[in-house]
Parts: C-alpha cells; sequence; structure tokens
C-alpha cells in the first residue's frame, strides 16, 4: 500500500480557562508549543501528556493530542537510523614461482609473502573487529525499530484519541470557514471561538498511515471502505483498497479498482501511469499463478488497456503497454500449447492460438505466440519463448 504521512502543524491555543484544572492544562500546553518551537520534541510531548492528565476531554485535549502526535512524528524523523559496518577485504594472495623461476623471481616472492603475511594478520584482526561492529549495530537496530514502534504507537492512540473526541465536541470544526451567524452567537453566549479548525480527513490520512506501517490492515481497509460507500469517486479510497487487494492476491478485484480510479482521471499521462500499474501486477504475479487465473488475469488488463488505447487515437505509451501485454499473453498461450500437447487436445489450443493470433495483429503487437505447425519440437521441450 501507498504511505501517506500527514504531519499536521503545531496547533497554538487561545481561549480563557475558567476552571483551575483548565488553566493548568493551558499552561502545559504553552510549555509543550515553547519546547516544540526550539525543535525540543521529547519535552514537547512530556508537556502535551500532562496536560492530557489534567484535562482529558474538551477543547484542550483535542489541542494536546494533535500537537503530542506532532511530536512524537518529529521525533521518529530525528530518530538516527543506525549504519552496518563494511565487510574488510582479504588481501589478494601472491603467486607462486614457477619450478624454472630465477633467484631474484624467488626472493621478490618471498618479500611479498612477507608482506602478505602482515596484511593477512591485520585483515584477521579486521574480522574481529567486523564482527563486534555487527553486534553493536543490531543492537542498535533493535533499539531504533523498539524506538519507532513506541512513537508511532503513541501517534495512533493520540490520534484516536482526537477522533473519539471529536466525535461528541464539534469544536474541533470552528475557525476561519465557521458561518459569521455561528461565531456571533457564540459570542453572545460569552463563548470565545477556538482557532483548532483541524480537518478530520487529514488526520485519518495520517492515521491510516501510521496504521498501515504498524500492520494494523484490517482497521485502515475498513475507513477506506467506509470511506468509498460515502464517497465513490474518493480516489486516495479507491486507490489504497487496490494496493490492499493487490497484498492479499485480490488481483481482479485490485485491478477493477485501478480501472475505477483511471475513469476519475481527466488527464491522459496520469491514466497512463494508473494502467501501468495494472501492467505492472501482471509483471510480478502471473508466473506464480496458475495458468487459467494467470490467462484471465492478462485478458482482464488487456481489455482494459486496449479500450484505453483505442479511445485515446495515437498514444505510445499506451501501445508499449499493449505490446507488454501481448507478450505475456504469447508467454501463457505458448504455455498453454505445451500443456495440451500433452493430454491430447492439440486442435481445441490450435484454435485457441489462432484466436491470439489475430488478437495481437489487431492491437498492433510484434509478439506472437508459436504453434506446433511453425514450432513443434521446440514447444513439446516445454519453450515458451515468443
Amino acid at each position: 500500500m501507498q504511505r501517506i504521512q500527514k504531519i499536521l502543524p503545531i496547533l497554538i491555543f487561545f481561549f480563557a480557562f475558567s476552571a483551575c484544572e483548565q488553566l493548568n492544562a493551558r499552561r502545559e500546553l504553552q510549555k509543550g508549543d515553547q519546547f516544540y518551537g526550539t525543535e525540543k520534541y521529547s519535552k514537547a510531548a512530556d508537556h502535551y501528556e500532562k496536560s492530557l492528565e489534567i484535562a482529558s476531554d474538551g477543547d484542550s485535549a483535542l489541542v494536546a493530542h494533535i500537537n503530542a502526535a506532532s511530536a512524537y512524528a518529529e521525533i521518529v524523523a530525528e530518530e538516527p537510523r543506525p549504519v552496518g559496518p563494511k565487510e574488510p577485504e582479504k588481501p589478494e594472495e601472491v603467486a607462486e614461482p614457477a619450478e624454472d623461476a630465477t633467484p631474484e623471481a624467488r626472493t621478490a616472492y618471498e618479500e611479498a609473502m612477507k608482506v602478505y603475511d602482515k596484511e593477512l594478520q591485520k585483515y584477521d584482526q579486521k574480522v574481529i573487529d567486523y564482527k563486534n561492529d555487527l553486534e553493536r549495530y543490531n543492537r542498535k537496530m533493535e533499539r531504533y525499530v523498539r524506538t519507532v514502534e513506541q512513537m508511532r504507537n503513541k501517534q495512533i492512540g493520540h490520534l484516536e484519541g482526537w477522533l473519539a473526541l471529536a466525535k461528541s465536541n464539534k469544536s474541533h470544526c470552528l475557525g476561519e470557514d465557521t458561518p459569521e451567524e455561528t461565531k456571533l452567537k457564540l459570542l453572545e453566549d460569552g463563548k470565545e471561538i477556538p482557532q483548532i479548525c483541524v480537518k478530520r480527513q487529514e488526520v485519518m490520512l495520517w492515521l491510516t498511515s501510521l496504521w498501515e506501517s504498524t500492520e494494523q490492515y484490517d482497521k485502515a481497509i475498513a475507513y477506506w471502505e467506509e470511506t468509498l460507500q460515502k464517497e465513490p469517486n474518493n480516489r486516495d479510497a479507491v486507490r489504497n483498497i487496490a494496493v490492499y487487494y493487490q497484498g492479499q492476491g485480490k488481483f481482479k478485484e485490485s485491478v477493477d479498482l485501478m480501472a475505477r480510479e483511471a475513469k476519475l482521471v481527466p488527464d491522459l499521462e496520469e491514466r497512463s501511469d494508473i494502467y501501468e500499474s495494472m501492467v505492472q501486477v501482471v509483471h510480478h504475479e502471473w508466473r506464480d499463478m496458475k495458468w487459467g487465473e494467470a490467462q484471465k488475469l492478462v485478458d482482464q488488463v488487456v481489455t482494459i488497456v486496449d479500450a484505453a488505447r483505442l479511445e485515446a487515437g495515437d498514444s505510445p505509451v499506451l501501445t508499449e503497454q499493449m505490446q507488454k501485454l501481448m507478450y505475456y499473453r504469447g508467454l501463457l498461450a505458448g504455455g498453454a500449447w505445451a500443456q495440451a500437447i500433452e493430454v491430447g487436445a492439440q486442435r481445441d489450443f490450435q484454435k485457441k492460438a489462432a484466436q491470439l493470433r489475430e488478437k495481437m495483429e489487431k492491437a498492433g503487437s510484434e509478439a506472437e505466440p508459436r504453434s506446433a505447425a511453425t514450432d513443434g519440437k521446440n514447444v513439446k521441450k516445454g519453450n515458451t519463448d515468443v
């Protein structure tokens, strides 16, 4: 699946609190903001956490959740990834002189062997150092992975906490886009307008990325499927579900969704990238599939890309993609013919091969499947070159 990390800008909270708890929560938020502004993200996160301990609901908690998640994201970004040590190279061995070598050549060989022995001793020590460095590197990498995992889980916890609060507290939607009559009503009631207009969609893009990176795919796909039901033309939802289905081996469903996304894209060049993704599904997956399933997948993508090629007219990119697909179709036809010889059903496959050849000629492809009439010996041996 595609990875989208949406780091929201830190939010400064500027409204009055009457209760003592809210005042203390505000102080912790402000301290956190100060540390965040000076890029001391660990200390900033500590103060945001303290603010949530003081006030776990309301507008202050909404801000604390978002700011804490942002701080933990920055900690992950700053965490240096360990670099592994370089394995030492063994010194090149010295060639022994021939039996009839001159005394000078033998003397030179003896001197070279002395140097080689010293280099070999250095090499042995480097190997010991390398193994020690490798152990240290592995320990650092384990700590790094644990830290990243902890920070990601903290981000998820705060973003999920924000969503839970946002369902019951509508003020997170108030801000620059708030209708004037709503603002006047709030002011008449003696309430300040909090400037924390955070969009749920932005939080969800960030959150689904974290779910995917922590392999919580069920949560991510449930959100995208819910989004797609509400917004049938949401490209993010279509694309992410397609990627998820591909990972699950549901290639037909994945390609169907890619085709659905392509219909939402008016630009031919961008659509061509989506068609190329379909071709890549064929390229990476067809060898590991059963012959019948692979043939259906190739036929499915051929139908979609060929229709796009005919609609677009003269498109070198789509023509090249069709040629790739015809190549795979030819390979499958060759494999099918080999199977047919084994079961004695040559006539049926001759007909299929002829039909495939006609389709390839129509598409302008250079790739053609071989038939038994032209290359029977090679086909019988299992040669599927086209």
